[in-house]
């Protein structure tokens, strides 16, 4: 083929170890291999060993390309890395990002699936499920598929045509959102979409990851902005709307509240005067299912104080050597994992 079929297309910056693993994952798929899927990374400027990493394996693999910017564009960074593909379908993807066996088969699958298509579907890569293709003939019932999940970077992918000039669609990106606002633009224009339902990936723990932008702010305030553009006839329902907003608080909020306070996510760097819980309760408190979503929380604190406290036990058993290892171990399953 004088194309791929693919361009998975990598924004990154100062995460080197981590790409140089996701990297090493990618490589090794037969997909890869047979010039099928090509790897496009875009650099931010970064200042660690990660232009070093990139030029070696891109002499080492013709289907691996590495474009270093100049300065740091943040989130324009996203059109541009997705303008410099060649394949049928461009993916967006995190640079920590470490997929399983077969995901670039999948992607290859659907890439010749979808693009015999007159109207091509914008496709959604969702990473839960056994591989299942849903289709979605609106913009309501692809919300009702993938929930706040529409923020995530990774479910992202556009066609060839639609990456034509892509990196002057610099729009949303102050937002930090602008894969929520292309997704909305494309479905809008084509009320088709795929949400492939599929666990192809697991991402490594982050040292010291910066969530210091907002949490709130970006993640409801930017988001419901956006979505509300699209909200009216033909458009977003409000019911969706505020469905997918009890959905994101109950489901997205409150486990990371949860994890904030207990300091099970010691990993995250927040800014000094971004209080997740103060904003809900701002926000939320005049909602009918507020005191439901109070007696939830404490529920859930309750839940991750077990699971710490388990998982502290099982720790101490196994370092002891004690037979009670097993014991802890399955009660953590039993009750944690279903």
């Amino acid at each position: 083929m004088d194309k791929p079929l693919v361009s998975i297309c990598i924004p990154t910056y100062n995460r080197c170890k981590y790409l140089e693993s996701s990297l090493k994952k990618y490589i090794v798929e037969p997909e890869f291999q047979t010039g099928l899927v090509e790897i496009v990374i875009s650099d931010n400027a970064s200042t660690d060993n990660t232009e070093i990493l990139c030029r070696k394996y891109a002499s080492e693999y013709s289907n691996i390309r590495y474009f270093r910017n100049t300065q740091n564009v943040r989130d324009k960074n996203f059109p541009l890395v997705l303008s410099k593909g060649n394949g049928l379908l461009h993916r967006l993807c995190n640079d920590t990002m470490q997929i399983h066996k077969g995901h670039l088969g999948d992607l290859c699958n659907l890439a010749r699936k979808y693009s015999v298509c007159k109207n091509k579907p914008f496709i959604f890569l969702y990473n839960q499920g056994f591989g299942q293709e849903i289709v979605c003939n609106d913009i309501n019932e692809f919300l009702y598929q993938v929930s706040f999940w529409i923020t995530w970077i990774g479910g992202l992918s556009l066609w060839h045509e639609e990456c034509i000039d892509i990196e002057k669609d610099t729009e949303n990106c102050s937002t930090s959102l602008w894969q929520v606002g292309k997704i909305c633009e494309i479905l809008h224009q084509k009320n088709k979409a795929i949400v492939f339902k599929k666990n192809f990936f697991v991402t490594p723990r982050i040292e010291n990851k910066d969530v210091s932008y907002g949490f709130f702010k970006v993640h409801h305030d930017n988001l419901f902005s956006i979505l509300n553009r699209y909200k009216g006839k033909n458009g977003i329902n409000p019911d969706c709307l505020d469905w997918l907003e009890k959905d994101q608080l109950f489901n997205f909020f409150v486990p990371f509240q949860a994890r904030r306070v207990l300091g099970i996510d010691k990993n995250l760097q927040y800014a000094k005067n971004d209080n997740l819980e103060i904003s809900i309760n701002s926000y939320f408190q005049n909602k009918p299912y507020y005191e439901e979503y109070k007696k939830y929380y404490r529920k859930v604190m309750y839940k991750e104080r077990c699971k710490a406290c388990i998982k502290k036990l099982i720790r101490w058993d196994k370092y002891n050597h004690s037979s009670m290892f097993r014991f802890f171990k399955n009660i953590y399953q039993i009750i944690f994992q279903g």
